[in-house]
């Protein structure tokens, strides 16, 4: 290979080298959608007042829901320690004590976001209502399409 050919070649792979950078960083990966809560803000459209109040809401909610969630692990470390020993009742037992956990925060999740309904004027009722039908979907992995501007 003479010293021609690997300038070239150098710098043919250099451009390519470039290119892609160029690519990656315009295109870059998928951004990750916005959180819930700013979901929910836009839709409903929050005054900066009540954007404080749902703040204050979602950090109590989410200090209840680590605690049961804490609670949650405590209970299966017990149920897996069963393993070592042959006590059914004791498993069905636990096993009930962590549905029932489990429950708790399902009805957390429910209260939350009627505390979040009472926030909401009369006009944003009826956004509100709409989101409803997002509910399910919203803490998913994939959120439901912007609301239309």
């Amino acid at each position: 290979m003479t010293k021609k050919q690997f300038f070239k070649t150098s710098s043919l792979v250099l451009l390519m080298t470039n290119l892609l950078l160029v690519a990656f960083i315009s295109f870059g990966p998928p951004r990750r959608p916005k959180a819930p809560k700013h979901y929910i803000i836009k839709r409903l459209e929050f005054n900066p007042k009540q954007v404080k109040e749902y703040d204050l809401l979602i950090e109590e909610h989410q200090l209840k829901r680590k605690d049961i969630h804490r609670r949650i692990k405590e209970k299966k470390q017990q149920l897996y320690a069963l393993l070592l020993i042959d006590k059914p009742e004791e498993v069905a037992l636990i096993s009930h004590q962590i549905a029932q956990l489990h429950q708790q925060i399902e009805q957390q999740d429910f209260l939350h976001f009627r505390d979040i309904k009472q926030l909401c004027t009369q006009e944003q009722g009826v956004a509100f209502d709409s989101l409803v039908n997002d509910l399910a979907s919203l803490f998913s992995r994939k959120l439901p399409p912007s609301p239309p501007n």
